[in-house]
């Protein structure tokens, strides 16, 4: 897993979370962060998982978690 930040401004930065993770079956991988202290969640399907959030402000952190979850398919 790596974090970049990029496009930095006056307004603030944006973040770009990639995510190796290869899969042997169907995942999806969620990822919740907070921004101006309100948490939000990304979702993708698709490997390989990235992730691109706009931060505005430059005195806040970015608190990020990443989770994986498996599709489960019953016959």
């Amino acid at each position: 897993m790596k974090k970049y930040v990029s496009d930095l401004s006056t307004d603030g930065y944006h973040v770009y979370v990639y995510f190796t993770y290869m899969p042997y079956e169907e995942v999806k991988v969620p990822m919740e962060y907070m921004v101006a202290a309100e948490i939000k969640t990304l979702k993708t399907l698709t490997y390989p998982f990235e992730f691109i959030v706009e931060v505005t402000g430059f005195a806040q952190a970015f608190p990020y978690t990443l989770y994986v979850q498996k599709n489960r398919r019953y016959a």
